[in-house]
């Protein structure tokens, strides 16, 4: 049984969501990211290339560089939290062959983007 955190879950708690309010970026190729992203619930995520402290690496932008370094920032209007990342991973990750989320096509459609942000670097945050 999860424990009760009125203050953070407003009476919806669940272990899943306690984890992801303590967690600062989640790697899609982590192997609870399944497990910990809610499955009944639409949000905003943010998705993000870490350096080796897991550190989100700065983004060269026309005029300046990003130092929060998301690469997308997505919503989920009409499904949920956990079935639009898995249309994510199942396009980046190399054991899929997706194509369901735009932002995955267009991440394997640009080998210099690839090389730059590999896969195994990838991680979200999110705003359920």
């Amino acid at each position: 049984m999860a424990p009760d955190h009125p203050g953070i879950c407003q009476g919806l708690c669940s272990f899943k969501q306690v984890w992801l309010n303590n967690m600062e970026y989640l790697k899609i190729t982590d192997e609870k990211f399944n497990y910990v992203i809610s499955d009944k619930g639409q949000g905003i995520y943010k998705i993000y290339s870490l350096d080796n402290s897991d550190k989100p690496i700065p983004i060269n932008r026309v005029l300046a560089t990003d130092n929060s370094g998301i690469l997308y920032i997505g919503t989920t209007p009409k499904r949920t939290l956990q079935e639009r990342l898995s249309d994510f991973r199942q396009c980046v990750l190399p054991q899929y062959k997706g194509s369901a989320h735009t932002a995955g096509r267009r991440y394997c459609k640009i080998p210099a983007f690839m090389e730059r942000f590999p896969y195994t670097t990838l991680a979200i945050t999110l705003k359920p």
